[in-house]
């Protein structure tokens, strides 16, 4: 089975007999990355980013990175992860040459399980305002 089908799972915290998907579940976090701008190919047939708007969007967890608008000159990417570092190659490949104003990796995916709170919910918060 492929990771994004296990991601998946583990998701909607279930696996394809019904059960809880505890391993996967235990091992990925939500993270997110806040930035000013998403840098666009200058290939004309290049894919592009397609930031959606944050309070338009039901789930901002998928089994890929999401992008949304959280107020001008801010924008939020999202993605499950194992550890620090591996958000740090995510931030790094989805946003070469640009800026992060500030990123996090929260509890796993079991954790929030386990305490009833909807991961999505709580990404949704108000973003950490930079320090001066």
């Amino acid at each position: 089975m492929s990771c994004y089908n296990r991601t998946k799972e583990a998701l909607l915290q279930r696996d394809g007999r019904g059960k809880v998907p505890v391993g996967i579940m235990e091992g990925l976090r939500p993270a997110w990355a806040i930035v000013g701008e998403v840098p666009q190919p200058e290939d004309d047939d290049a894919p592009r980013t397609i930031v959606r708007p944050l309070q338009l969007s039901r789930a901002v967890l998928a089994a890929i990175p999401g992008f949304y608008h959280l107020a001008p000159g801010r924008i939020m990417m999202t993605a499950l992860v194992e550890s620090p570092e591996e958000l740090q190659r995510v931030i790094r490949r989805r946003f070469p040459g640009v800026a992060v104003q500030a990123s996090g990796v929260e509890p796993t995916l079991l954790e929030f399980h386990e305490t009833g709170i909807d991961p999505n919910d709580w990404l949704r918060a108000p973003p950490p305002q930079k320090s001066h």
